[in-house]
């Protein structure tokens, strides 16, 4: 079977590389197909990450394993963790840069011939991407969901923090 993957890099420009690969290949050979479309070094570490629906990592897929008898690239298939189109990993790359990639499986066809990069938007930039992580207004916060209505709040019944008597 050939899988039909997008790759997208975390940044503010689109980067994003379309490959076909073999289905049963094993993660440490998608590993390295994808420092060789984006042009990376190497000689670097990287981990594919199990995900959720909203993205949230669920475990993770290191290059080597350092422990016996525990998940590594090197012992996992891809096909066993991309089922269905539209399934997604991500794919950190560089523990000290952070590069980080969306690995979408957006297509899946019967025959295989080999593995090529199909599409490409972009190019890579010198640095990886800062990561930002922004929080929520602490206005929105709010533990039931309901909106607040700041007209309601008696002022008088907030405690500054300081032990009451």
């Amino acid at each position: 079977m050939k899988f039909c993957l997008r790759i997208t890099l975390e940044s503010e420009e689109d980067v994003v590389r379309e490959i076909e690969i073999n289905s049963g290949i094993l993660l440490s050979d998608l590993h390295y197909f994808i420092i060789e479309v984006f042009g990376l070094d190497n000689k670097e570490l990287a981990s594919f990450y199990t995900v959720d629906n909203e993205l949230e990592l669920i475990e993770e897929i290191p290059l080597f394993s350092f422990e016996e008898h525990t998940p590594s690239m090197e012992n996992i298939k891809l096909n066993s963790l991309l089922i269905e189109k539209m399934d997604k990993l991500l794919y950190v790359f560089d523990y000290m840069k952070m590069w980080r990639f969306l690995v979408e499986l957006v297509a899946i066809e019967k025959d295989f011939i080999e593995k090529k990069c199909t599409f490409q938007i972009g190019e890579i930039p010198n640095e990886a991407p800062e990561i930002i992580f922004s929080k929520e207004k602490e206005n929105d916060f709010n533990l039931f969901g309901n909106e607040i209505d700041e007209s309601e709040i008696d002022e008088s019944q907030i405690n500054d923090g300081a032990p009451e008597d």
